[in-house]
């Protein structure tokens, strides 16, 4: 590895103070696994001080590190060193850089990782991450986010932005893929303020930007406007907004709650099957699957049942005859 350093050597006096604040005071937070019986990392090695310091770390074909630190502190083996303060580029020829910037980190050689700690932010023109602490792996180009997660992703095709919270997330930058667990929760900002927009949650999410999807697994919701929709696996195709094709589908015990506004009158309609899909452009909701709607003294079922928005006309398809209830 081609180091390029330029640092400024503090006072003897200084140095010492952060040779103390260094040993003492920084330590991982609770939240990043990475760090967990890791010993070596702590281990007491011979170090040099320096204060308002740059420092750069670049080898061919993979991303360039570029940090500027209040405090840093130096292995003179070269294995590790610890700042205060950072702030920096993560650089890479196809694609976009990195900005970062935390109150704490180190930076590992043999493994090539840098780890941020303390009110993470890392962003570029597409994508935004906050977390607790933040794990930048640059041998695979990917980043591991814990602790109070909030990521915002930009569409390429649709421009709608992704916003997602969650306990932690593995995200790949080439690939733009992001694997989310624990608490999940977004939303789903259209780039026109009168278009709709769609929440969800679940206990885990993968979101594959190049593919406009996202796909969601366990304890599944779906919010939008007067309607609630709940199910154990769910997908959301984030460029068919617009057109005749479904833009959200849930499977595997499917239930739908929806408050009903129409002819001056309230009421709540209930909904079940194996499969709904949702179409955003029409309104529409398709029950399929031994579907079952509950509406006012109403049971309704057939083979395929569709839903429309505040609309007490429910279309149900018996396979044998296509008729309509209100």
């Amino acid at each position: 590895m081609k180091w390029k350093f330029w640092l400024t050597v503090i006072p003897a006096s200084v140095g010492f103070i952060f040779i103390l604040a260094g040993s003492l005071l920084w330590k991982p937070s609770e939240n990043s696994d990475w760090l967990k019986g890791d010993v070596s990392m702590f281990a007491p090695v011979e170090e040099s001080y320096f204060r308002r310091a740059n420092y750069y770390v670049t080898e061919p074909g993979k991303a360039q590190i570029t940090l500027f630190s209040t405090d840093l502190s130096l292995a003179q083996d070269g294995s590790k060193l610890i700042f205060l303060n950072p702030e920096g580029q993560i650089l890479k020829e196809d694609q976009l850089p990195l900005d970062y910037k935390a109150k704490s980190g180190i930076y590992r050689n043999e493994k090539q990782s840098l780890i941020l700690e303390g009110n993470v932010i890392m962003n570029n023109d597409q994508s935004t991450i906050r977390a607790d602490s933040i794990l930048f792996e640059q041998n695979k180009d990917a980043i591991r986010a814990e602790g109070d997660v909030w990521t915002e992703a930009t569409s390429l095709k649709s421009n709608d932005r992704i916003q997602i919270e969650a306990d932690s997330v593995h995200y790949k930058l080439k690939e733009r893929v992001g694997d989310y667990t624990g608490h999940v929760r977004g939303t789903i900002v259209r780039r026109r303020p009168y278009e709709e927009s769609l929440k969800f949650k679940s206990s885990r999410l993968f979101m594959d930007l190049p593919k406009e999807k996202l796909e969601l697994n366990e304890d599944v919701l779906m919010i939008k406007q007067l309607s609630t929709a709940s199910a154990q696996k769910g997908e959301i195709f984030l460029e068919n907004y617009n057109k005749k094709l479904k833009y959200f589908a849930l499977y595997d015990d499917v239930k739908v709650d929806e408050t009903v506004k129409t002819g001056g009158r309230t009421f709540t309609r209930k909904a079940f099957g194996q499969k709904l899909e949702g179409m955003m452009s029409d309104g529409r909701l398709i029950l399929t699957g031994f579907p079952r709607v509950l509406q006012l003294r109403d049971v309704i079922q057939g083979n395929r049942i569709v839903l429309r928005e505040n609309n007490e006309v429910v279309e149900v398809d018996d396979a044998s005859t296509n008729f309509e209830l209100k």
